[in-house]
């Protein structure tokens, strides 16, 4: 009834409307899954941005701990670089920490580190290598935050997740077992030269941290 009662020009826009809505929805949603990938990849960058750091800070702190349970001398440079790689993961935390939802990872490492920072070295060796195990412990959980919060661990892309599984999480996590290997097993090493023998209890960790 209407379009017997409009004219032709009235007619010819309201059939061009009926196309054009449908066109406009489906550039709207193109539009909105484009605006997703392209937020996604974003957050993903600043999660590399955070992570790069943090990377730094968990050599500086395995190297430390090193220096820490043989005694060396070059203990107190080892405290500088970590205090120095700290400061820039500070910065990261500071410019995307919020964003990303790591307040509680960052405070427990923030706790870690103000702790080991002060008190490096414990009453024997393994009450040494215990507390900055800890400390790098509390570097490795930031980091498999920043892979949370950053939707690094939700990367779509099959080849690129597994490039961060392996430089992200599963990697710091092998880089660890490996320096706690070769702190720990110098230290038994140089040990049994003087006539003591391995205990139980640092077979066990080896056993673990080998597998």
């Amino acid at each position: 009834r209407l379009f017997r009662a409009i004219g032709f020009k009235a007619k010819a826009m309201w059939v061009s409307l009926a196309f054009v809505i449908p066109l406009v929805m489906a550039l709207f949603f193109l539009w909105s899954a484009a605006s997703e990938q392209v937020d996604f990849a974003r957050s993903e960058r600043d999660g590399l941005a955070y992570v790069r750091p943090t990377l730094k800070l968990l050599a500086a702190a395995q190297d430390r701990r090193h220096a820490a349970i043989h005694g060396d001398a070059d203990l107190a440079t080892r405290q500088d670089a970590v205090k120095t790689a700290f400061a820039l993961v500070q910065a990261k935390q500071a410019e995307f920490g919020k964003a990303m939802g790591l307040e509680k990872s960052f405070e427990a490492l923030q706790a870690a580190h103000d702790g080991v920072l002060a008190a490096p070295t414990g009453s024997n060796a393994d009450q040494t290598f215990a507390a900055h195990s800890g400390y790098v412990e509390a570097i490795l959980t930031l980091i498999s935050s920043i892979a949370d919060g950053s939707q690094l661990a939700l990367d779509p892309e099959l080849q690129t997740y597994h490039q961060m599984n392996m430089s992200v999480l599963r990697g710091p996590v092998l880089a660890e077992n490996e320096a706690r290997i070769r702190s720990l097993g110098t230290l038994v090493l140089a040990e049994g030269l003087k006539g003591r023998e391995l205990s139980n209890a640092r077979r066990d960790q080896f056993v673990n941290w080998l597998a």
